[in-house]
């Protein structure tokens, strides 16, 4: 099995556990996997989710009030919203 058709297969089964209501454990002994191996690609799903930057257009109209910026690190930072401020922010 290649790398890119394990990864595929790791992230169907974690959402299969997420579907199946099933202790981590149980899931990975029905399915022959150690349950490290599943906590591992449910943590790594998590960081191929959705999350990350939105694309800012140039010349976009910015929401009134505040901008947030949340950082990988957790950190937040709420700034006034002046796309060049946010985008010097952003490449910190």
């Amino acid at each position: 099995m290649s790398t890119s058709e394990n990864r595929e297969y790791m992230l169907s089964l974690v959402k299969d556990w997420r579907a199946s209501g099933l202790t981590q454990t149980k899931f990975s002994s029905r399915h022959g996997i150690k349950p490290t191996k599943l906590r591992y690609w449910v943590a790594r799903s998590k960081d191929s989710g959705t999350g990350g930057f939105i694309p800012l257009a140039e010349g976009s109209v910015p929401a009134p009030g505040p901008v947030e910026i949340i950082y990988p690190s957790g950190v937040r930072l709420r700034v006034a919203p002046d796309l060049a401020l946010v985008s010097r922010l952003i490449r910190l």
